[in-house]
Formats: structure tokens, sequence, C-alpha cells
């Protein structure tokens, strides 16, 4: 899903301060090829189980290897990296799942930037695999830079194993709509 969000302070035209801000880079996005992302993304993030029949080693922040399964909790591995300053990478375990554990989030302000992904194949949090979805972005112009930023007008974007389907019949609904 690719969302863009934005905050304004002690305005009464905020649509319209949005719109001036950000519509040329929202209308000017070269298409993204949602499959060949999914495609190439999916076998790096999913091991294809169900995550409640497997163990689950995950990597900490340290780089140690964590169990992350524990008995009636399935978890995810996750590593989260902070893209402005040089603080370091946090990987960890969560076992608080949300409907889609699979996904890759970005929030990029012009102050704080941030890259999650979440997976649930063995190891998959290290530091190989995060740069290697960063590549993969970059590479269909998801991301403006290979680290992993959007661009410093305050973007988020998710994306999830499940919904991008679901985006890609919205995407060509609404292009053939507009058509009309």
């Amino acid at each position: 899903m690719y969302s863009i969000s934005h905050q304004c302070k002690n305005k009464d035209d905020c649509a319209r301060e949005f719109s001036e801000n950000n519509m040329f880079d929202i209308m000017n996005r070269p298409p993204v090829n949602y499959q060949a992302i999914r495609n190439e993304l999916f076998p790096l993030l999913s091991s294809n189980l169900p995550i409640e029949n497997f163990d689950l080693p995950c990597f900490d922040s340290n780089e140690n290897v964590r169990q992350c399964t524990i008995a009636a909790k399935p978890g995810v591995c996750q590593a989260t990296d902070q893209l402005i300053g040089k603080q370091k990478t946090n990987r960890s375990c969560e076992n608080e799942l949300s409907t889609n554990p699979l996904s890759v989030s970005i929030y990029d302000s012009s102050n704080f930037a941030t890259f999650t992904m979440k997976c649930n194949r063995s190891l998959c949090n290290g530091p190989l695999t995060l740069q290697t979805v960063k590549e993969i972005l970059f590479k269909y112009n998801v991301t403006k830079t290979i680290e992993g930023r959007l661009n410093n007008h305050g973007l988020y974007l998710s994306l999830s194993s499940t919904f991008l389907m679901l985006i890609v019949i919205f995407l060509l609904f609404n292009r053939s709509f507009s058509k009309i």
C-alpha cells in the first residue's frame, strides 16, 4: 500500500498546502510494477510456511541469534534502520503480530526517517537482507536513494505482501475509470 500523509500547523487550508507541496511529486511518480516487487521481495521476507509451524531464529541488535517463536506465540523478525544520522539498526523479534506480519514500511520526513522490514524467514532481519530489500525498492523507483529515502516532503510508505495485489487492482481500476 502506498500512502501519503501530511500535517500542517496553524493553518486553515491544509489541503491546499498539501497539494501545493506534493501534487507534482505524486502525479509524476513513475508507474510502479507492484507484482515484480512482490515477486522479488516475497522470497526474502517469507519462509512459505505457516508461522505457527516452525522455529524462527532472528538477529538481535547486537547481531546475536535469538529464538523468536515461543510456545503458542509465533513471531516475526524485524529490522528498523534509522535513515538520518549514524544510528545503529535495531533488530528484534516481534511477537505481537498484526494481520499481515510480512511488510516493508518507510517513514520519511525532513528530520526523521526509518526503514522497517518484518519477515518470517530464518535470520531474515540481517544486514544483507535489509540491504537487498532497499536495493529492490530503489530499482523499481519506490525509493529515491539506495539507502531507502523517499524524499524530504514527509511521506510514509508501507508495502505489504497481502495488499500488493489489491493495490494493483485499485490502480488499474482508477486509471481505466479516469479515462472514461
